[in-house]
Order: C-alpha cells, then sequence, then structure tokens
C-alpha cells in the first residue's frame, strides 16, 4: 500500500500542518461523505448533505454543523483532505507513514 506524507512546521514542541496535500477542489467537484481541509489547516469538514446549491457539513475535530454555499465551502475548504491530515488532526500527533 503505497503512503502520503503531509508537510508539517514546528512551532517551539507542536507540529503544524505547513500546507495541504491533498488534491484542490472546486464547487462542482464537491461530495457527500468526503474530508476537506479548511484553508486555516487545523479544522476538517466532512459533507453530510448537498441539496441544490447548499451544503452541510460537520467540522472536526470540534463536531459542530454548519451550512453555506458550494462556492462558499469551496473557498473556505480548498483542497479533500489526505488520510494522513485527518490522522494527524484528529490526534494530534505526528502519524509516521
Amino acid at each position: 500500500m503505497e503512503t502520503e506524507n503531509i508537510k508539517l512546521k514546528t512551532h517551539g514542541e507542536n507540529n503544524f500542518i505547513a500546507s495541504p496535500s491533498g488534491k484542490k477542489i472546486t464547487a462542482s467537484t464537491l461530495e457527500v461523505g468526503k474530508t476537506y481541509l479548511n484553508k486555516n489547516l487545523i479544522f476538517l469538514r466532512t459533507i453530510i448533505a448537498i441539496v441544490g446549491n447548499d451544503v452541510q457539513y460537520l467540522d472536526l475535530p470540534i463536531e459542530g454543523y454548519g451550512f453555506c454555499s458550494k462556492t462558499q465551502f469551496a473557498k473556505v475548504c480548498p483542497n479533500e483532505a489526505t488520510t494522513a491530515e485527518i490522522d494527524f488532526i484528529m490526534t494530534g500527533k505526528k502519524i509516521k507513514y
């Protein structure tokens, strides 16, 4: 199985994602069930429904729900999240791949 790397930066003892690794998306390529990386690089959004032009999502790791237009979602979360990015954000640890 091929593994992926994430680009990290360090501040003191803490690691942060330095830049997104997943593929770039557009409003027309959004998919229910997929997880996307917020442009702030510290939150994830998983799409739970798309109705017309509206997107309903779950913010992770804080588990808050929200909704917005497809265009707004793509601006705020411009990349699909990779497995490594999801693991890193959800566990708070650097995962060795």
